[in-house]
């Protein structure tokens, strides 16, 4: 269950990294104006936010199941 949880977190964290680095190395920057719109930070903060809310729902199925369950 704990690698389960390791690959999981590393897949989230570390693919959308590894995937902007790939896409800034393989399309090099020239000079653009400034883009706007919201941030890589704050657009890779928008889509790990359903990750974290079925995370969370998932740890109190767990945390619920483990005290109301049998013994």
């Amino acid at each position: 269950m704990e690698v389960l949880l390791i690959l999981v977190l590393a897949a989230v964290f570390i693919g959308p990294t590894a995937y902007h680095l790939y896409e800034r190395f393989k399309r090099p920057q020239r000079e653009r104006p400034p883009r706007q719109g919201p941030s890589y930070l704050r657009r890779m903060l928008g889509m790990l936010t359903p990750v974290f809310i079925m995370a969370f729902a998932l740890m109190l199925v767990l945390i619920g199941l483990y005290y109301l369950g049998p013994r």
